[in-house]
């Protein structure tokens, strides 16, 4: 997908360009057709795509991003955490969240 063909403020697409950067080009999926705010992405597990991030730039600082790791619904009535919401992320701790919630890799540069 071209990132830069979203309909989507720069700043996203700029945090969707650095993403792809640091996790590789087929890491996530970016889940089109959502009515979302301008500065903001829904993301996917590529081989799951129930397992979703929400990032966002809107009402956050310069270089930093909120975001929202989404869970699968549980079958388990008990379990009530199916969300965890940072915000004012920097990229590396980005980076590290989405590495562990969509059980990746980040591309090694060596």
């Amino acid at each position: 997908m071209n990132i830069w063909a979203l309909e989507k403020d720069e700043s996203i697409k700029l945090l969707l360009l650095l993403l792809r950067e640091q996790l590789g080009q087929t890491s996530f999926v970016i889940l089109e057709n959502q009515e979302l705010h301008p500065r903001a992405v829904r993301l996917a597990k590529t081989d799951d795509l129930s397992v979703t991030a929400y990032l966002y730039t809107y009402g956050q600082q310069a270089g930093t991003c909120g975001v929202h790791l989404e869970l699968p619904d549980h079958e388990d009535a008990s379990v009530t955490n199916d969300m965890e919401i940072y915000e004012g992320v920097g990229l590396d701790r980005l980076v590290a969240m989405l590495c562990v919630h969509f059980d990746i890799s980040p591309v090694s540069f060596l």
